[in-house]
């Protein structure tokens, strides 16, 4: 016995896609997030870089959180 795949109709897919495309570059983005602050908490960039380094992190941040406010 075989199990035959149904896909969704196109209309659903065209609906969904962006819902997933959106979703996996919020984890994306957020992965690097992390990613970014472990390299500046262990202190691996230089002292003239890492003032740089966080408030870069910062503004990043700050536009994560505004843009889940208007979510």
């Amino acid at each position: 016995m075989s199990a035959e795949i149904i896909p969704f109709p196109p209309s659903l897919n065209l609906y969904l896609a962006p819902m997933y495309a959106e979703r996996h570059f919020r984890e994306a983005r957020q992965q690097m997030l992390e990613a970014f602050h472990e390299v500046i908490k262990s202190g691996g960039y230089p002292t003239s870089l890492r003032d740089e380094a966080m408030a870069t992190w910062n503004a990043m941040r700050g536009l994560i959180d505004i843009e889940e406010m208007e979510a």
